[in-house]
C-alpha cells in the first residue's frame, strides 16, 4: 500500500482541477454548474433507500476498535445510539 499511496494522493489532488479545466471546451449554452449538480446529486443520494441500506451496511463494517491501531474508532462523528449499534 505504501508504494502507491503518495501517486495515488497526487493523483486525487489534481482529479478536481483536471474536471474543471475540460469547462472551457464547453459552449456558453452548454456550461454546467459543477457544485449545483454535485449538491443535487447528494440531494438525492442521501434518502430512506440510503438510510436502510447502505448506511447499516457501511457502520457494520467499520473495523474501528482493531483497524490502524484503533485511529478511527470515533470516525465519522455519530450520536452514541449509533455508535452503540455499530460496534
Amino acid at each position: 500500500m505504501d508504494s502507491f499511496s503518495e501517486p495515488l494522493h497526487t493523483h486525487l489532488a489534481t482529479e478536481p482541477e483536471a474536471i474543471l479545466a475540460l469547462s472551457r471546451f464547453a459552449s456558453p449554452e452548454r456550461r454546467f454548474d459543477l457544485v449545483k449538480i454535485g449538491r443535487e446529486t447528494g440531494k438525492k443520494t442521501i434518502n430512506l433507500d440510503f438510510a436502510l441500506n447502505t448506511l447499516p451496511i457501511f457502520l457494520l463494517n467499520m473495523e474501528s476498535v482493531e483497524f490502524e491501531g484503533g485511529m478511527w474508532k470515533t470516525h465519522p462523528a455519530a450520536p452514541a445510539p449509533v455508535r452503540f449499534i455499530s460496534e
